[in-house]
């Protein structure tokens, strides 16, 4: 609603705004660790303060990537898997098409 209220003032339709807005596809992958404890996030959860190398590698990773691409790994906090002495991390990927994703995922797990 709150698009709807400002294209009057920029002399643009829905139709408009339709055509310069591209969502980009994404899809969030679960990857299995040893102890959650070992991967610190910043305060929105958008990046790494530990393992700094990850996110190194993470943060490389999306320069060779179209603009408007990010990833990002954080401890999930509400699942344990009960009897396996397991954690889950999470990891979201964000990127122009569902093969660089998928590409971009699957380094990412890889240097996990």
């Amino acid at each position: 609603m709150m698009v709807e209220a400002v294209l009057p003032d920029k002399d643009m339709t829905i139709l408009h705004f339709s055509r310069v807005y591209e969502e980009n596809r994404s899809k969030t992958y679960e990857c299995r660790i040893a102890y959650r404890a070992n991967f610190v996030t910043n305060d929105d959860e958008t990046s790494l303060v530990s393992p700094k190398m990850l996110q190194d590698y993470i943060d490389a990773r999306l320069k060779t990537m179209p603009p408007g691409s990010r990833a990002f790994v954080r401890p999930c906090d509400l699942e344990d898997i009960p009897n396996e002495g397991e954690d889950i991390l999470r990891l979201y990927v964000e990127s122009k098409t569902m093969e660089d994703v998928e590409k971009m995922a699957e380094d990412i797990v890889h240097e996990i």
